[in-house]
């Protein structure tokens, strides 16, 4: 409760809010610091010249952080110039707030979302608008995506927790497995933009 802090608990002029996925960034930049970084981050990709045995650090260039959890949250680390002392600054961002972007009508998956996409617009915006990449890549948008893939099934024991879905998905259920198919395709996808619209080379 604001009415609570006291000063004795934020020093004025020495105190600063943070959102969750600032701090992350900050976080990251502290196991950095510390040669930690592969301790909580594993490459999804090797290339060629790389040996994932060696420490990981940050290189003088962008990196975007994504977490999925009640929202998406966003944050870049940002180098402040391109030598190998760059210190770094942290740039908070709510790119989870921005318009998914469709598919080409000949992909294979475009009917699909096409039909997700008008069912969360009628859910959530009585189809007055079209939706976040957040109304997907959250613990809410998981199990929005598992009740349209359910909805038409009634022998689908309604669910929408994401830790009810995950379990699911792991005891076999094709529904919940498709669900977080298409809750971690959709992350990607604003990975991409993000990764695009900042020029970064990274992402968390």
């Amino acid at each position: 409760i604001i009415s609570e802090i006291t000063p004795d608990l934020l020093t004025p002029g020495k105190s600063i809010f943070l959102n969750d996925l600032e701090a992350t960034c900050y976080g990251i930049l502290a196991l950095n610091k510390i040669s930690q970084i592969q301790t909580f981050f594993k490459p999804l990709w090797k290339s060629d010249q790389s040996d994932l045995s060696e420490n990981l650090s940050l290189k003088p260039v962008s990196y975007v952080v994504l977490a999925m959890g009640t929202g998406l949250g966003t944050g870049l680390i940002v180098p402040t110039n391109k030598t190998s002392n760059a210190k770094f600054n942290v740039i908070p961002t709510e790119g989870g707030h921005s318009l998914i972007t469709g598919l080409g009508s000949n992909h294979p998956l475009y009917s699909q979302e096409q039909k997700l996409i008008e069912y969360l617009s009628q859910k959530l915006w009585k189809g007055q608008h079209t939706i976040e990449f957040e109304d997907v890549c959250s613990g809410r948008g998981l199990g929005y995506v598992f009740e349209f893939l359910t909805k038409d099934d009634q022998t689908v024991k309604p669910i929408t927790q994401a830790n009810e879905i995950a379990e699911r998905a792991l005891s076999g259920c094709q529904y919940a497995k498709e669900a977080l198919k298409i809750h971690y395709r959709f992350l990607l996808r604003n990975a991409q933009l993000l990764t695009i619209l900042t020029q970064a080379k990274g992402v968390f």
